[in-house]
């Protein structure tokens, strides 16, 4: 296989993770909350994420590696139109491709560790009723159990199935500096 071949494959893979990063940065979908025999998806892009630090966090680094990858992706297209002509463009790419990883390892990373801490255990009520039902009524905490699960939802699995993505990205990206 031929450098050529290398670097369409590294561009698809690029892109394929810009789609999976823009995905999981505007899903709703972070977290799952299951008490009783119900299950809630918690729309923490939208709601959540703004509320908390960690989350803002979790956010600021999905967009930097959007950013860094839509950079490579438009000096890809740019080299391959032939208006950069420097080999040395792709050793950035590479670079940013590694820089990509490192951003989204660190926001998986973060929101894992600050998920945990702030979600379990969630609180259930022993007979169906449901959160909104005990605010409204003002039943007595005595009623409620500690037990409820609380997970991951699909927004977060496309942000490490990104991560996966950029992983074999960034691998051809350097095996392709090395051939150049």
């Amino acid at each position: 296989m031929g450098v050529k071949q290398l670097k369409a494959i590294f561009f698809v893979l690029v892109i394929l993770a810009t789609i999976l990063t823009m995905l999981s940065l505007f899903t709703p979908g972070w977290k799952h909350f299951e008490y009783g025999r119900k299950q809630k998806v918690d729309n923490s892009t939208k709601s959540t994420l703004a509320n908390t630090q960690y989350d803002e966090c979790v956010v600021a680094f999905l967009i930097l590696a959007l950013i860094f990858e839509t950079i490579i992706l438009v000096v890809s297209t740019l080299h391959a139109k032939k208006f950069v002509s420097s080999t040395a463009t792709f050793y950035f790419e590479a670079v940013f491709a590694f820089l990509i990883v490192i951003f989204l390892l660190a926001a998986i990373v973060k929101y894992s560790v600050d998920f945990r801490d702030k979600n379990d255990p969630l609180l259930y009520y022993e007979d169906d009723l449901s959160l909104s039902d005990f605010i409204l009524n003002n039943t007595s905490i005595s009623n409620f159990n500690f037990t409820g699960k609380s997970g991951y939802d699909y927004g977060y699995w496309i942000a490490v199935l990104a991560l996966i993505v950029m992983i074999f990205a960034a691998m051809i990206g350097i095996f392709i500096t090395v051939l150049i």
